[in-house]
Formats: structure tokens, C-alpha cells, sequence
């Protein structure tokens, strides 16, 4: 069973978390001008997922649904400090503590609630109704079996992805009681909240492409397989490869993305074309143009190895560890390898790096290069 809703709590955090998205800045006025107003005089980092951790390491999905803006902004700046000790991922927060109380200080102020419930509410609540009856004319079957093969490779890892509270309720094979929180501030964005549940951008001209939904469904689900020895593979080549260096920044501080969303696109896409929701042509331009940015090269070489497997690999962790142990990720000329799968593909990313988008052309600017001849392996 899949549910969809609307959740106040995330998307509070995702209106803090995400300034300049498209939602926002083809609103009406008075939504850019409450926007600004929050958002004045504040660095924010566009870590929503990160921020939304803080409230599963305390709290149940059940607890979140029900929480108020002014509760959130009278308990979150004391639950990052406990959130650093219990998930690490989140301890860069506290860098930027008091941006974050004086945004969630200000959303209860202005009543952000009242404000959400009159601009966005009803169309959140029609639209998780549409989505709801649109997904269920669908056979997720086969989809769904592909993501417990990915599921049940390393439970050990995915274990170590889920909040606290919920490690002992939830079989990290089981896929059912799916949540869905539709978003109207993650816009274009989703991202893994556990196992089960994960937000979705308000996006109603998806309903228009079924292959989307779906193939934001089988992703997000998979989240959470790295194992240890694999994300210590990927750390070593970004760190020793100029190109992937520079991409992976982008990835991970202008998209806000983290180091296993080059696998599990790749991931994505072979389900995908498995199940018929893209042909394999679509699919490389998918990986190739993801979300318009050209950022994941790691995502476009491993996918031309993987779309060639007549079945998904039973360990994808082993697969992955094999590619970069056996040298076909071939370190130190990622981007001339990502060139000659994916045309031109280093000039579309320099056309994303060198973009005059405000919410990342300032970020750019802020990039140390990769001094090869410093680095250690």
C-alpha cells in the first residue's frame, strides 16, 4: 500500500532549506515576498534532507505529521546537537545553527502555517488524491521485486541509513506501508526520509509521464545499499580524478545530493528499462542530462556496464566494488571516459558549472580545484 500526504514539518524544512527553486520563483508576489522576508540576512544550507533527519532521530513518522511550525521551531535548535551524536551526516548543520533557529523563529512568527494552508493545502491534498488513484493503475510488481534484490544485498548498510527509533520496527527487505509526502517547497526534489517513506516534490506535470513517478519510486526505495567499502571506493576516485573532483562538488554542495546518488541513479535507470518505463536510449540520455545539471559521470559509466546485465546483479555492492577494483572506472580519466559514452557530455557540465544561476553560480565561485600532484591515495 502506498499513501500520499502533505506534511507540514518537511514542508517547513524545505522551504527553509530551499531558496531560488522553481516553485518560488514562479509564484505569485506575495509567496517570493514571504519567501525573502523568512530567508533575509541567512545562510541556509540546501541540505533538506539532512534537516529532516534531525526530526527522524527523535520522532516517528506519526509525531512529525502532527507537529506544528511553532512546536519545530521551539525543539529543532536542541535536537541538532543531539542529531550530530546519533547521525553524523547531519553534524555540518550545527555550523549554521542559528540561521537555521532564526528561519524556523521567523516561519512561527509569521504564521508560515496559516500562510501554507492558504497557498498551498488544497492543491497538495488534490494532488496526492490524483496521485494516489493514478499509481494504482499501474503493476508495480516487477519494479518492486527488482528494488528487494537491490534491498536485501547489504542489510547491514542499510541499517545504518535509518533513524534510530525506527531500526527495530522496520525489515530492511520488507516493501510495504510506502509514505509518500508531497512537498510543494522541494519542488523538483526527492529524497529518502527510511526504508519505507520518502518526500516528493509537488510536481503535477509528472502525472503526465507515468515513467517519472515510477522511476522516483524504484529510486528512492533503493537508497540506502552502500556499503562501507564501496563509499570508500568512490571517495578515493573523486578524490584523485581533476573532473570527477569538480562534479561531485557540484553534486553533493549546489544539488544537494550525497555519494551514493551516482550509483543508485545508475541503479534507477537499468530497473527502468527492466520494466519497460524506458528504452535504453532514454535512459543513457536520462543519466546523461539528469535533472539538467551533467553532473554525475560516475552514474553514466557504470550504467553502460550494468544496462549490459541480463539480470540485476545479486550483491550490487560486490558489482560496483569489482568496477572500481578492476580499473574499468578508470581514475584519473573519468571525464574523457564519460565522453566517449555520453557526447560531449564535460561541455554539458561546463555549461551547468558556468551558468548564471543564483543558486549556484556564488557557490561555484567558492570551488578549490584538485591539486593532483598533493593528493595521497
Amino acid at each position: 500500500m502506498i499513501t500520499y500526504k502533505p506534511c507540514l514539518a518537511f514542508d517547513t524544512l524545505c522551504a527553509l532549506a530551499h531558496n531560488n527553486v522553481k516553485c518560488v520563483r514562479d509564484a505569485e508576489p506575495a509567496v517570493q515576498a514571504f519567501m525573502a522576508m523568512i530567508r533575509e540576512g541567512l545562510q541556509l544550507p540546501p541540505a533538506v534532507q539532512k534537516l529532516s533527519k534531525v526530526l527522524e532521530c527523535h520522532f516517528s513518522l506519526d509525531d512529525i505529521e502532527k507537529m506544528s511550525v511553532g512546536e519545530l521551531a521551539d525543539i529543532y535548535p536542541q535536537l541538532m546537537a543531539n542529531a550530530a551524536a546519533l547521525h553524523p551526516s547531519t553534524e555540518f548543520l550545527l555550523k549554521r545553527k542559528d540561521d537555521i533557529a532564526e528561519g524556523l523563529r521567523r516561519m512561527a512568527e509569521y504564521d508560515f502555517e496559516k500562510f501554507w494552508r492558504l497557498h498551498f493545502y488544497d492543491a497538495l491534498i488534490n494532488f496526492c488524491d490524483v496521485y494516489a488513484k493514478y499509481m494504482e493503475t499501474f503493476d508495480l510488481t516487477g519494479l518492486l521485486n527488482d528494488v528487494k534484490i537491490i534491498r536485501q544485498v547489504n542489510k547491514v548498510a542499510q541499517a545504518a541509513t535509518l533513524c534510530f527509533a525506527q531500526t527495530n520496527s522496520l525489515a530492511v527487505e520488507k516493501i510495504e506501508d510506502i509514505r509518500v509526502y508531497v512537498s510543494f517547497f522541494s519542488s523538483g526534489t526527492s529524497y529518502m526520509l527510511n526504508i519505507n517513506s520518502y518526500v516528493q516534490g509537488y510536481l503535477p506535470e509528472h502525472l503526465k509521464t507515468p515513467d517519472r513517478l515510477m522511476c522516483t519510486l524504484a529510486h528512492e526505495l533503493c537508497h540506502g545499499f552502500m556499503s562501507g567499502e564501496l563509499a570508500r571506493l568512490y571517495q578515493h576516485a573523486y578524490n584523485n580524478d581533476p573532473f570527477l573532483h569538480q562534479t561531485h562538488w557540484f553534486l553533493i554542495n549546489c544539488a544537494g545530493s550525497t555519494d551514493e546518488e551516482e550509483l543508485v541513479v545508475a541503479i534507477e535507470n537499468f530497473i527502468a528499462v527492466r520494466n519497460g518505463l524506458r528504452t535504453l536510449e532514454q535512459a543513457k540520455e536520462n543519466i546523461g542530462n539528469h535533472r539538467s545539471l551533467s553532473c554525475m559521470p560516475i552514474a553514466v559509466i557504470l550504467f553502460d556496464l550494468l544496462s549490459k546485465e541480463p539480470e540485476i546483479p545479486s550483491d550490487i555492492n560486490k558489482w560496483f566494488i569489482q568496477c572500481f577494483e578492476s580499473g574499468y572506472v578508470d581514475i584519473g580519466n573519468i571525464k574523457s571516459q564519460a565522453d566517449s559514452l555520453f557526447g560531449n557530455f564535460s561541455a554539458k557540465f561546463n555549461e551547468t558549472w558556468n551558468s548564471d544561476n543564483p543558486h549556484t553560480a556564488e557557490k561555484c565561485k567558492k570551488y578549490s580545484p584538485l591539486d593532483v600532484q598533493n593528493e595521497t591515495t
